[in-house]
Parts: C-alpha cells; structure tokens; sequence
C-alpha cells in the first residue's frame, strides 16, 4: 500500500540504530546525512546529543521514502492496487501544510505521537501472527543492542550507540548468551600455559 515505504524507512531506523521513540518521532529530515551515512540524534535522553552511523540498508530506505537521489523502476504502468507510485508513497506525499521538515509523517501530515507509533507497530505485528502480552517498540530497540552485542561490539560503544549514561544500564537491555561466557574466558591470555604443571605433578607424584 501507499504507506508500505514510509513504515518501512520508520521501522527500518529502529531497528537499525536502536533509537528511543521519542527521539525517532522528533528527527528533522535535516538530521539524516547521506554523504557521511548519519543520523543526528539531537537532544536525546539527558538532553544529549549523539551521531549514530547509518549501514546502507537503512540509508536505501530513507533515500526512498524521502526521495532523495533516488532513481528506481516504477509500477505505474500496471493499474493494479498495488502499484507504487514515486509520487505517492514518499514523505512529501504526507505534506499537508507548512512543513516544518519532521522526518516521519502520518497520513494526516502530523508529527507522530508514541501512541501512534505503537499502534503502528502492534497492528503490523498482528497481521504477521506474532503478537504477544507485553511485545512492544521497545523489543526493537533491544534487538538492535543484543545483535551487535552477539557480534561481538564492545559494550562501550554500544552505550554510544544507544545513549545510555552508563554501561551497567544495559544489563537489562541485552540478551546476553551465557553459553559463550565460557568460549570468552578461553580468550584469556594465559589459557594455554601450563603454569600449574608442576603442582600437577607434585600431587601425582604422592
């Protein structure tokens, strides 16, 4: 449908940079930089600023939906309902009055509430089957933190990534593995040396 490249670009953000709701509703057209693959977070939780990399999946989708140097196959030959028009799915299309350049727009040209992004949300994972008690926007935000962390990204970059004052606060964002706490303790250094060797002899020795 004519909202399909919208939702996705919204989702896709979140996903992808595991930004607050909050921020994500407040972010100006002008905080994504295609040419160094940014997006600007202004006046975050603390009322801190913060610079959070965009991979090119999530730049495509937001080039798409906000038309910005984009040239793609378009479907308007085929009359049929699904037919995206260029013209018809992208951000300006949701312009209805003085745009004060709010990155995602509802149907209404409005800035979207938490609300409305929630139930953007929830509607989306009820036609998909996988709606329970409790799944809400904040389970994307904790995706995105968990698969970088499983990569392997230092905790200290991810506390940059999601604006957290402090590292130990996202002990209850991540999903830690604990089957490779092990694995990562045979990373010490010292794991191959036999520098108990000769107390192992001693007592086989008795």
């Amino acid at each position: 449908g004519k909202y399909a490249v919208r939702d996705y670009a919204l989702f896709a953000t979140f996903l992808y940079t595991g930004i607050r709701v909050s921020e994500l509703i407040n972010l100006k057209t002008y905080d994504v930089n295609f040419e160094e693959n940014y997006i600007h977070v202004r006046d975050g939780k603390g009322g801190k600023d913060r610079i959070i990399p965009m991979i090119p999946q999530l730049a495509n989708a937001l080039q798409l939906y906000m038309q910005t140097g984009i040239v793609y196959d378009e479907a308007i030959k085929n009359e049929s309902r699904s037919t995206i028009s260029r013209y018809k799915c992208g951000r300006k299309y949701f312009v209805t009055g003085p745009d004060d350049e709010t990155l995602f727009l509802t149907q209404y040209g409005q800035q979207y509430s938490r609300k409305g992004v929630d139930w953007l949300f929830k509607g989306y994972v009820k036609k998909l089957g996988i709606y329970k008690d409790g799944l809400s926007l904040h389970a994307l935000r904790r995706s995105c933190l968990t698969f970088l962390h499983k990569q392997g990204v230092d905790l200290f970059i991810l506390k940059e990534i999601s604006g957290h004052a402090h590292v130990s606060t996202l002990e209850h964002y991540l999903a830690i593995d604990t089957s490779k706490v092990l694995d990562a303790m045979k990373q010490h250094p010292l794991s191959r040396h036999q520098i108990d060797q000769g107390l192992v002899n001693m007592v086989r020795a008795k």
